[in-house]
């Protein structure tokens, strides 16, 4: 594994973590509860967003 791959796997672990924390925390809000679904949702943004920046790094690149 390269240099950047480490980089983007360490990414999508810390922002993963930050899913489930923030998820979590709702434990402690009155009338919130943490879901499971949000959590896929924010993963699946933290994806989604992470794709977005390396297609748009290699469209530049070839430019």
């Amino acid at each position: 594994m390269n240099n950047r791959q480490q980089r983007i796997s360490w990414m999508l672990i810390g922002l993963q973590l930050q899913a489930l924390l923030t998820e979590g925390l709702q434990l402690l809000a009155i009338d919130r509860h943490p879901r499971l679904l949000d959590v896929g949702i924010d993963m699946a943004g933290t994806v989604l967003a992470l794709a977005l920046v390396k297609g748009r790094s290699l469209c530049i690149a070839h430019r």
